[in-house]
């Protein structure tokens, strides 16, 4: 089947995108299972976000490879159906990470560690992931239970709701507007994060007497101390939130504005790589900002490129005991 200029760079763009991504996110898991030092609680958002991209980049990208291919649904209609499903779901989840890891550094920079133990201590970080779960299938579900129509969209190049379909746009209108507002608080939790570590620093150049320094303070600047690790753990949870910004903020946008400006809907089809993009290259952009996922990476998987070296020391050690073995042997038989 001969393919058109478009969709031969689309196809190549996305196979390169699914095995760099299927790769970066294996890798990113297998670090966290066999290194103890990241099995933390900030790094439980990082895991799960790695897990979504996962299923995007070896589950949807496969799909999307397929009608892009053929032009059309290869296979069932149910089989359309689960490619949309996880296709919004996918990006709902993220954006739902993104939110609580935001709200995770907020809380442990600018609010006392009373109030952060309170909230996020023990497994209370999995069970709030669990509930973004919840909440993913369950905004897949409604989109069934009003009848929202899916099929093979030739205008977006892949299986999706019908844009001329009103019950569709309602629907994508109503969550879409939802989350454009809440994604306006982030911007918001950040400046107050960066003034209290303003405040913090501060605080620390002016040396204040000793019989100053305990005493009580509200405000951005209620906290005195920020050590590196939760400076570090607020940059990666920034860098989240703009990835979650710069990718769902303009499909929000196009959403909304489908059935009042015609030229929106073929824009989605590019808008819609974008979230492609940022399940591919997500796990880079960590381990190059994070220097526990580098040297993570490098104790796990430098053993895999060191093993000619190894087999021949260990194949002259065998030769070494063979003939150490033999001239034993002939002072036996010469005894």
């Amino acid at each position: 089947m001969a393919l058109s200029t478009e969709a031969t760079v689309r196809f190549a763009v996305s196979l390169i995108l699914s095995v760099v991504g299927t790769l970066g996110n294996v890798c990113a898991l297998v670090v966290v299972t066999k290194s103890p030092a990241l099995r933390k609680r900030s790094n439980a958002f990082l895991v799960n976000l790695s897990f979504v991209d996962f299923l995007v980049t070896a589950v949807v990208m496969p799909m999307f490879l397929a009608q892009t291919y053929y032009q059309s649904w290869p296979s069932t209609y149910g089989s359309c159906q689960a490619f949309t499903y996880l296709f919004i779901a996918c990006p709902g989840n993220s954006f739902l990470t993104a939110l609580l890891f935001t709200l995770y550094c907020y809380v442990k920079i600018t609010k006392s560690s009373v109030l952060f133990e309170r909230l996020f201590s023990g497994y209370k970080v999995l069970v709030y992931l669990l509930c973004i779960w919840i909440c993913s299938i369950t905004f897949t579900i409604l989109a069934e239970l009003i009848s929202a129509k899916i099929k093979y969209v030739d205008v977006y190049m892949y299986c999706f709701y019908e844009p001329h379909d009103h019950k569709s746009w309602v629907y994508f209108a109503v969550f879409s507007g939802i989350g454009g507002i809440v994604i306006l608080a982030v911007p918001l939790a950040y400046n107050h994060i960066y003034r209290s570590v303003r405040c913090a620093r501060q605080r620390i150049h002016a040396a204040p007497p000793a019989d100053q320094q305990n005493t009580t303070q509200h405000g951005p600047c209620s906290r005195s101390v920020h050590s590196k690790e939760e400076l570090r753990i607020t940059k990666v949870a920034l860098l989240v939130s703009c990835e979650v910004i710069i990718t769902c903020l303009p499909g929000c946008i196009n959403l909304m504005l489908q059935q009042a400006i015609p030229a929106a809907v073929p824009a989605w089809r590019y808008i819609s790589i974008l979230l492609l993009v940022k399940s591919a290259i997500n796990r880079y952009l960590y381990g190059w900002i994070n220097k526990h996922y580098m040297n993570a990476y490098r104790k796990v998987f430098a053993p895999c490129f060191r093993n000619s070296q190894p087999s021949e020391n260990s194949d002259c050690v065998d030769n070494i005991n063979n003939r150490s073995n033999d001239k034993v042997s002939e002072t036996k038989q010469s005894s």
